[in-house]
């Protein structure tokens, strides 16, 4: 056999591999980002103006009604937090002052102490 056609179906096999696996990683990839319809699980649509595709109203009113209620939630939520936070800084500052106090005290009485001895 010669070594051009050895090499050729080597890279021929390869090439036939690789288009076989760019297929089926598009089959994967196509399957997985095919929507679903709301109201009726595995039907695919292909025209939105269908009756079938459209979503029920219920849904939509549904949707709202979650929305705003998470978003109070969340908003309360961030509230605690930030109340939380002002009254840690606060105590902070206090610890703070009072720690500045206690370290003069102790330089004070640390040059006092050299004096003495």
């Amino acid at each position: 056999m010669d070594m051009t056609t050895e090499i050729n179906d080597k890279e021929v096999t390869k090439r036939r591999y690789e288009v076989q696996e760019n297929r089926r990683i598009y089959r994967v990839r196509r399957k997985a980002n095919r929507a679903n319809t709301v109201s009726k699980p595995g039907k695919i649509p292909v025209c939105f103006n269908k009756p079938e595709t459209k979503v029920p109203v219920v849904y939509y009113f549904v949707s709202l009604f979650l929305i705003k209620w998470v978003g109070k939630a969340i908003k309360n939520i961030i509230e605690a937090i930030l109340y939380v936070e002002r009254v840690v800084a606060l105590k902070y500052e206090q610890i703070k002052m009072q720690n500045a106090e206690i370290l003069k005290k102790i330089k004070n009485w640390k040059k006092n102490w050299r004096k003495v001895i």
